[in-house]
């Protein structure tokens, strides 16, 4: 989404990575190859040679290829009629004092008072978390992008949850060490296109379980008899 005016205020000069859009394309993909007939009926005779002395037959294949095709069906069916899940999210981004070295836990609070005094007086916080935060995110301004509830640790998540757009929220103790923190945007944000899959495979999963339950399975007789008794997979190498 475009960053408010206020949101923009926060920023200097730029809004920093804002984390992963859900529904981003991806570049690198291309199209599947396509093969002709010929080629496909050469394909599949060349790999039934090779895998036939286990039994594996054209119509086994076929069963396979069709409930491969069922399940793609089901699961594009469900992501076109499942309305894509919101969440609330925050955008923050932080200055990390930790202690270490010589630098002791009373120092560090020390430190991160003097951080948000700083702040209060008209101090830049992407300048002073570039200069000052023992975080990772301190190149980049601080600048943690959009997240929603999970993604951080509790003490963290609750503060930056908690605060309104704009404020300076801290020193917040976490296991890591002090944070101070500034919430550049709250808003209901569309999932990951990750965690999106993951709700509809979850989904695709739980319909099968219910179908199979209904369902009468029948195994078809003589299964045994292409069970090799012993292993009839080649060495490595040979």
């Amino acid at each position: 989404s475009t960053p408010s005016p206020t949101q923009l205020a926060l920023i200097t000069p730029e809004p920093g990575q804002t984390g992963g859009e859900a529904g981003q394309a991806d570049e690198g993909s291309q199209a599947e190859d396509s093969i002709t007939a010929t080629e496909f009926t050469v394909r599949l005779n060349d790999y039934l040679g090779s895998v036939g002395y286990l039994g594996v037959t054209e119509d086994t294949l076929r069963d396979l290829a069709r409930a491969q095709v069922y399940r793609e069906k089901i699961n594009a069916y469900l992501v076109e009629e499942m309305p894509y899940p919101m969440t609330e999210q925050v955008w923050a981004r932080h200055i990390l004092v930790q202690p270490e070295g010589d630098k002791d836990v009373p120092d560090a609070i020390a430190e991160a008072e003097e951080l948000v005094q700083l702040l209060a007086e008209g101090g830049d916080f992407g300048d002073l978390a570039r200069e000052r935060s023992d975080g990772p995110s301190g190149p980049n301004g601080g600048d943690l992008g959009w997240f929603e509830r999970g993604q951080m640790v509790v003490e963290f998540e609750e503060a930056a949850f908690s605060g309104e757009v704009g404020e300076i929220v801290g020193p917040v103790e976490t296991q890591f060490g002090f944070h101070v923190i500034q919430i550049i945007g709250k808003e209901m944000r569309p999932i990951s296109e990750n965690d999106f899959q993951q709700v509809v495979d979850s989904l695709l999963y739980d319909l099968l379980d219910g179908l199979m339950s209904d369902a009468e399975i029948v195994f078809t007789e003589g299964w045994e008899a292409m069970i090799p008794a012993e292993p009839v997979i080649p060495v490595l190498g040979e």
